[in-house]
């Protein structure tokens, strides 16, 4: 019965028998049912994966031609279809029907932690796998050269110089890649969602916080040989009554998990494969297990055989590349013009069975990197699911405490509680703190826990887009502001919405994102049509890292999964001893902000701004619109009038400068909030974050201006302040969160501007740097109609500024500065 036939039928039976089960101990027969469906459905598929046996009886070496072999890309796909029906049944057979009070119940409240702790470290093999994978396809692709090369016979010098040449590169990154401190200690490792440790620590820390996040920065000296032991430790088979508990499903679980994963580092080139276990605790004994430990031996077999010969990894079709490779290579070595007929049709054979290999790797490799996604995601969800159910047996069961005491005692659940009964309502040693809700009392505020984004401004917007993208954001994702208004595109805040009434001002809901960037527009109907679940004017003021909690302003307690920091920056003050609260005093960070100026521009006389950057620029633009009389100006104080309006300003010449409406616009810093203990930078500030965005705590993000994170092409840390960034950082975020990325963010520094676009206006300026303002400058054209400067430093290109020209010169421009250093 095929793979699927048999999960649907198990899952249906599941359903079937359990539709009036609410108790385990009363069903004791159809569990024990259930549990042997559920070995038997396990023996089944590992049976299925064992390899043909040839025709003397022998099981076939997994360099053999069937594309069925033992870990043949076909192979290891079915491998992965294999843990995932598995773990569909295993989440049937201990949740589906079930009081969620029996799996926390020793032994399943710590054998459930140490599964989640294990899929968790599953997560960064899987990161890992991906990333060998697309060295794999960079293989094949140097093996198509050679391929192409060949093609044609006669062979010439040419010819197989070029073949030459690509084999080399081919044999000569494989061997790169399997040697001890290979190519991916020579870049940033950002990409894994374990969390690092020897096994000792991980078994200290089992119950606590370790297990509680999806994603984890790693140093470059994580070792998939070492995640894969640490996944084993302390797997040991139930025994007594447990072996015919639910214990036994964990167990198989866990077990199945283990040998996959180590199954797909044995094959896949990956970070620090040296020292791989070769023997693995499959239980050959037990029934279930006995197809599994055989695989385990042939694979262990092949592996030993690897290091002896030092070949880049067990897969199939690469060990056959590497094979045709070196015999291919010898040839070149010793061609010599004409090639000898019989020479000539061997090689031609073997360039043949290349091209095979090569296709057999374009067929096959992208669905293993989409079957590997789809294991990432399964496992996130899963766990997800588990910590949910037990969630709610805690809440039951301290609900049941409490009924218990205010029976037995007399009390109200909402009068004070004794000393006594507080300590009761402490949870148990054996559950991890964030299973646990803040007291019994206490409800959560948000219904969507999965994930909370904190902010409501671009990178909010953008993160939500990417993860309807995903299909994660229905029932999942929550967004909490401080504003009243949708997520929007900030800079109109400082351009059109500031225009006057009769030159088409910008207004809600015209610019809320992704307008920005072209992308759908989504107004506050949006998120809800999404399943997004949003919390206006309700700032975040709290966070406990422990529970996994946060408390906004009003009070709230709202629950998370993994969490993202969007809060942006808020505007650089002037301080109140020099007027910089003052009545006519502006700032612009926010929609409130942009009214309130609108308000005062409406019967304003004299307009000061003070600051020279982009924003101080686009305002003073807006307010020329208005025919009012602008300056800007660096100051000493701001003085009031009589009436306690601010009237003028002093310079720091001593002179005065008579002003109704002042607009400051001298930078922004991050809103860090409560956000401090995620580790700041004290260099540019902000919270630090690494090439995925990720801070210093498990689960925790942050994304746009509040982010510091290593500005790849200059070798920096750097925190921008501006709207491409926090889209694209919102974006590769939520990518790595959700998906196999491994990729470290690389973005090239741009920023933008356009001003006096009102209707009349007389010119029309817009600009766009790229880059790095360091070096010499070399300025061309004298903006009659257009300017652009080039900063050099030591011969290269640093940044690029267009000043003004037709948007066809900006098409042109843009493609030019993807070559900026």
């Amino acid at each position: 019965m095929p793979a699927t036939e048999y999960q649907g039928s198990f899952l249906g039976r599941i359903s079937i028998r359990r539709n009036q089960v609410v108790s385990m101990e009363g069903n004791h027969e159809q569990d024990l049912d259930d549990l042997e469906f559920f070995q038997k459905h396990v023996s089944d598929r590992f049976s299925d994966l064992l390899p043909p046996p040839s025709s003397d009886g022998s099981v076939n070496s997994p360099i053999a031609t069937n594309p069925k072999n033992l870990l043949s890309i076909a192979w290891l796909r079915k491998l992965l279809d294999v843990l995932l029906c598995c773990e569909a049944e295993f989440k049937a057979v201990l949740i589906m029907g079930r009081d969620p009070s029996h799996i926390s119940k020793p032994p399943l409240d710590r054998l459930i932690p140490e599964l989640l702790d294990r899929a968790v470290k599953a997560l960064d093999i899987c990161n890992a796998i991906s990333h060998g994978v697309e060295s794999i396809r960079h293989w094949q692709k140097l093996a198509e050269i050679a391929v192409l090369a060949l093609g044609q016979r006669p062979f010439g010098e040419g010819q197989v110089r070029r073949a030459r040449k690509a084999l080399n590169s081919l044999l000569a990154s494989m061997a790169l890649d399997d040697k001890e401190g290979n190519n991916y200690k020579s870049t940033e490792r950002t990409w894994s969602f374990g969390r690092r440790g020897s096994g000792a620590a991980i078994s200290k820390d089992r119950n606590g916080a370790s297990l509680r996040s999806l994603s984890w920065g790693v140093s470059k000296n994580w070792s998939a040989a070492k995640q894969i032991q640490v996944m084993a430790n302390n797997l040991v088979a139930p025994r007594g009554g447990d072996s015919t508990g639910l214990a036994l499903p964990v167990y198989i679980m866990s077990t199945v998990m283990v040998f996959v994963m180590w199954a797909l580092v044995a094959a896949i080139p990956c970070q620090e494969r040296s020292g791989l276990a070769t023997h693995l605790q499959v239980p050959r004994q037990l029934g279930w297990a006995q197809a599994m430990h055989g695989l385990q031996e042939r694979v262990a077999e092949e592996w030993k055989k690897k290091e002896k010969k030092g070949s880049a990894g067990l897969l199939e079709e690469m060990q056959k590349m590497e094979k045709l490779g070196q015999s291919l290579i010898e040839f070149a070595d010793s061609f010599h013009f004409p090639a000898e007929p019989d020479k000539e049709e061997e090689v031609a054979m073997q360039v043949a069975e290349l091209a095979e290999t090569c296709r057999r790797m374009e067929e096959g490799l992208v669905p293993l990197q989409r079957q590997i996604r789809e294991v990432f995601h399964r496992l996130v969800r899963s766990r997800t699911e588990v910590l949910e159910v037990l969630d709610q047996a805690v809440r039951k069961s301290m609900a049941a405490i409490s009924n218990s005491l205010s029976f037995e005692h007399g009390l109200s659940l909402w009068r004070p509680q004794s000393t006594s009964s507080k300590r009761i309502h402490q949870p148990s040693r054996s559950f991890r703190r964030s299973y646990v809700a803040a007291s019994s009392s206490s409800a959560f505020a948000n219904e969507n826990r999965e994930f909370v984004i904190v902010g409501g401004g671009n990178a909010a917007g953008y993160a939500a887009r990417t993860f309807v993208e995903h299909g994660m954001a229905d029932g999942r994702l929550c967004i909490v502001s401080k504003e009243a208004y949708a997520p929007y595109e900030r800079p109109a805040l400082t351009k059109a919405y500031l225009f006057p009434p009769d030159k088409k001002p910008a207004r809600l809901p015209g610019f809320h994102t992704c307008v920005g960037s072209g992308g759908e527009r989504q107004p506050p109907d949006w998120y809800k049509e999404k399943g997004i679940e949003m919390l206006y004017e309700d700032p975040v003021v709290g966070i406990d890292i422990e529970r996994q909690t946060l408390t906004t302003n009003s009070g709230k307690l709202l629950k998370y999964g993994s969490l993202i920091v969007a809060t942006g920056c808020t505007a650089s003050r002037f301080p109140e001893k020099i007027g910089g609260n003052l009545p006519g005093v502006h700032y612009i960070r926010d929609v409130a902000d942009a009214d309130s100026l609108v308000s005062s521009l409406a019967k304003a006389r004299k307009v000061v701004v003070v600051g020279g950057g982009y924003i101080g620029m686009e305002v003073a633009a807006a307010a020329v619109g208005w025919k009012l009389d602008t300056t800007g100006v660096s100051i000493k104080n701001l003085e009031a009038g009589s009436d306690g309006h601010v009237a003028a300003i002093k310079l720091e010449n001593g002179s005065t400068v008579e002003a109704d409406t002042i607009i400051i616009g001298i930078g922004a810093k991050p809103a860090i909030g409560p956000f401090e203990m995620l580790g700041l930078n004290t260099t540019v500030g902000g919270i630090q974050v690494d090439g995925q965005f990720r801070t210093s705590v498990p689960g925790i993000f942050a994304v746009g201006d509040v982010a510091a994170f290593p500005l790849k092409m200059y070798d920096r840390i750097a925190r921008v302040e501006h709207v491409d960034h926090a889209r694209r950082s919102a974006q590769h975020c939520i990518k790595a969160l959700l998906t196999a990325q491994t990729h470290t963010y690389d973005y090239l520094p741009y920023f933008y501007s356009r001003v006096f676009e009102y209707e009349g206006s007389p010119r029309k300026v817009w600009w766009q740097f790229f880059g790095d303002n360091v070096g010499e400058t070399i300025e061309i054209g004298n903006f009659d109609p257009k300017i652009a400067t080039f900063w050099i430093d030591s011969g290269k290109l640093k940044g690029v500024l267009l000043e003004s020209g037709s948007p066809e010169v900006f098409a042109n421009f843009m493609i030019f500065n993807i070559n900026v250093d």
